[in-house]
């Protein structure tokens, strides 16, 4: 028996053959993209600075002339009690003053934090402070201080204290003069600035206590945060 022989591979294959070739003359060729444009290069133009000179002139100042200021009588009355308030550190002097009491011993009220002279003391340090009293007349002295003190006064014989008085948060002391009445007023109660209400100090609570326990205005004030020697001087 005799088998029949299939020639179907070879007429697909030459179909496949056909549509390739058909497919290849349908697809179009790639179009190429025109460049770009190339841009002129620009070099820039040198421009020459030519600096223009300047004409100073100066300018005369007036002269103006200085005319001695004449210090006034209330300037002179009472010079600085305060002689060594500590610069150095910041500190400066405050003061008032009012006008005297006719008939009164003057009011004096010297303030201080503390002493730039210290000695040892048995619980904190003990400063010490000497006071010249040079103005004539009758006199009634007050100091205050926050840290225990010695005050070493010192009168001339033109002058006379009738009293002391003493405020201070620690102790205060008076040594150098006898026979003058001296009134221990300690208390939490300072004041070296005026006006001054800071760290338990009250410069204006002093200066009212003051005032009332004598019975007169204060006529000059004068503090410092650290001194340690004074002159009540005419």
């Amino acid at each position: 028996m005799v088998r029949p022989v299939f020639l179907v591979p070879l007429v697909l294959l030459g179909c496949s053959e056909s549509l390739a070739s058909s497919r290849a003359a349908v697809e179009p060729a790639p179009v190429a993209k025109p460049a770009p444009p190339s841009l002129p290069v620009v070099v820039p133009t040198p421009i020459e600075v030519v600096p223009t000179p300047i004409e100073v002139v100066p300018v005369e100042e007036p002269v103006v002339p200085v005319v001695p200021v004449e210090p006034t009588a209330e300037v002179l009355r009472h010079p600085g009690v305060i002689q060594d308030c500590d610069r150095g550190a910041g500190y400066k002097v405050s003061s008032f003053e009012n006008p005297a009491v006719d008939g009164r011993p003057t009011l004096w009220l010297t303030s201080l934090y503390e002493s730039r002279v210290e000695r040892p003391g048995p619980e904190r340090t003990m400063g010490r402070a000497t006071v010249r009293v040079e103005a004539p007349g009758a006199h009634i002295l007050a100091f205050s201080a926050y840290e225990p003190m010695v005050w070493d006064i010192e009168v001339g014989p033109d002058s006379k204290v009738e009293q002391i008085l003493l405020w201070g948060y620690h102790d205060q002391y008076v040594t150098g003069v006898k026979g003058v009445k001296v009134r221990d007023m300690n208390g939490p109660s300072c004041g070296y600035s005026w006006p001054y209400n800071n760290g338990g100090c009250d410069t204006a609570e002093l200066v009212a206590t003051v005032e009332a326990a004598v019975g007169q205005p204060i006529q000059r004030f004068e503090g410092c945060y650290r001194a340690s020697e004074l002159i009540i001087q005419p």
